[in-house]
Parts: structure tokens; C-alpha cells; sequence
């Protein structure tokens, strides 16, 4: 399995550390939007597998950004064997950090160049969610200017319901360089959805991290906000009722006739894997119809390993 490494950087409370849990540790967004994470002290690290490969994350707390940026040989340190460094910007705090942010990503480019370090900067403009209706357009035009002109990526985010897939979206553009099997998931859920309305669906591994996720254009992701909890309950009543009588594959409907597919991979890849599909507008038929395409698509790419 390949080894990537992946530097978070930004100013203080920008949601480096949130990011990561969320995305990379399957943290439950909502539980976090109630009760944020204190600041990050000192240097903190993760390794977690991602489909095929084992991505090492780097957070840096961002009340010692200057002073790592200043330290040249502690900040190559930090950057061995990286192959992006992604700095968050607390979109809220646009105007008043955009001119530390030029001065950071002056910083971060002259020390890679100088030392002939091949490390990719990305972007991701965090909380877009917390911006007002008359702020939103001004905010992203402003940000997507100045990316422009530094010519790096750029990825709006958020943790919120109706804008998490802005987050996984961000993260698999990041990581799809880095892993062939990203690129191929992404393409069999994309292709399975294309016909369809109205609908999600995922693929999470046993820490309930999401590794891959599409929808259609039309899904509603307000209707994922009362679901967290609902997901890790069923889950884990899937995991029980798997374990007990072989149940590998289960379809509940909600009160709003909301239907939920959960489905095992396991049998195809020989990991722990979860296909789950969230829509209001398949019947059960239809919903099991995709589920098994979708499978179907899995155990033509990856087979049993």
C-alpha cells in the first residue's frame, strides 16, 4: 500500500483539525458544529488507510504559522515526503487575513522553491456556509480572483448539511493524484448516478469514513442533517444482523419515504467496505437495481483481494 503524507496549514481557527476529522477519521460533522474542537496545540499527526493507500496527515496549529514559516529547516521537516500542503482560509475572515495569507503562501512557495521541494499548495476556503446570502457571491468572486493570480487550486468547503459534498469533492480532486483506486470509485458512482435523480450515494469503510461520494445535482443535502445518528444506529444494527445471519444488503424506508441502501462490499473487495445510497425518488426496485450495478461495477474493477 503507498504512503502519502499531507500538510494542513492555515491561520488559527481556520478548521484545519475539524477537516481532517471529519473527512480522514469520520467524525459526525453535526456533533462537531455544536461542540467545536479547542485549538490545536503542537504538531498533531494521523495515519489513516484511504482505499489503496495510507495517508499520513500533518496538522500544524496555525497560532505557530509564522514562526514555522520563519524556521526554514523546521518547516522542510515538516514538508519530507509531503505531496501537497493544503492551507485553509476561514472564509469569514477573508478581508481582514487575506494580507498574513499572502504573506504565508509567499512563505510556503519560496522556501519549496529555493530547496527544490516538489509539493503541490491547494487551497480550500472553509465555512463557505456561514457566509450571509449578500456576502456569498462577493466573497467567492474575491477569493477566486486572488487564486487566480497565485495559480493555485482552489476548493470551496464546509462541514454543514446541504454543503459536505464540497468537502469530499475537495479531498478526492486532492488525493485522486494520489490513488488509482479514488479515481476508479469516483468514476463507477458518477456513472451509475448519471440517469438518475434525486440521489446520494457513498462508500465507507469501518471507522464510518466516507472514501468516495457522488450525488446527482438535484439531491436535496438538507435531508442528510437529521441522518448522522441515523446512519451509525443502522449501521451498526447491519453489522450485527451481517455478523449473526450472513445479511449482506438491507433497504429502510423513513417516515419521509426516504430510502436508505446498505449494502456489504466485503464479499467483492475483501475489505471492509459499505455501499450506501440515500434518495427520495427510487422505489425500492429501483434502488436495489442501482445497488447492484453499482456492486456489480466494483467486482469487475477490484475483485477480491
Amino acid at each position: 500500500m503507498d504512503k502519502k503524507k499531507i500538510v494542513l496549514l492555515g491561520r488559527p481557527a481556520a478548521g484545519k483539525t475539524t477537516i481532517e476529522k471529519v473527512f480522514f477519521e469520520g467524525a459526525n460533522p453535526a456533533v462537531l458544529i455544536d461542540k467545536p474542537l479547542p485549538p490545536t496545540v503542537g504538531l498533531s499527526t494521523v495515519a489513516v488507510p484511504w482505499l489503496d493507500t495510507t495517508v499520513s496527515i500533518f496538522d500544524y496549529p496555525g497560532q505557530n504559522m509564522a514562526r514555522v514559516l520563519d524556521d526554514e529547516a523546521k518547516f522542510m521537516m515538516i514538508l519530507e515526503q509531503a505531496f501537497v500542503v493544503v492551507y485553509a482560509i476561514d472564509c469569514t475572515r477573508w478581508e481582514a487575513e487575506r494580507p498574513d495569507i499572502q504573506v504565508d503562501v509567499d512563505a510556503i512557495r519560496a522556501v519549496t522553491r529555493k530547496n527544490g521541494v516538489e509539493v503541490e499548495l491547494v487551497l480550500f476556503c472553509h465555512k463557505i456556509d456561514l457566509l450571509g446570502e449578500h456576502e456569498l457571491d462577493g466573497t467567492r468572486a474575491a477569493v477566486k480572483a486572488w487564486a487566480g493570480l497565485q495559480a493555485v487550486p482552489l476548493h470551496f468547503t464546509s462541514i454543514a448539511p446541504g454543503f459536505l459534498h464540497l468537502l469530499y469533492d475537495a479531498f478526492y480532486a486532492v488525493l485522486g493524484a494520489a490513488s488509482g483506486e479514488a479515481r476508479q470509485t469516483k468514476e463507477i458512482l458518477d456513472k451509475n448516478l448519471r440517469d438518475c435523480k434525486r440521489t446520494l450515494c457513498f462508500i465507507s469503510d469501518a471507522r464510518n469514513a466516507v472514501l468516495a461520494l457522488a450525488s446527482t445535482a438535484d439531491f436535496a443535502f438538507p435531508l442528510l442533517h437529521p441522518l448522522p445518528g441515523f446512519f451509525s444506529s443502522v449501521v451498526a444494527q447491519f453489522e450485527s444482523i451481517k455478523a449473526d445471519d450472513k445479511v449482506d444488503h438491507v433497504i429502510i424506508s423513513t417516515r419521509q419515504r426516504t430510502r436508505v441502501d446498505f449494502r456489504s462490499l466485503e464479499p467483492f473487495t475483501g475489505r471492509d467496505r459499505r455501499l450506501i445510497i440515500v434518495s427520495d425518488d427510487l422505489n425500492p426496485v429501483a434502488i436495489h437495481r442501482l445497488s447492484d450495478a453499482i456492486t456489480g461495477d466494483f467486482k469487475a474493477a477490484f475483485g477480491t483481494r
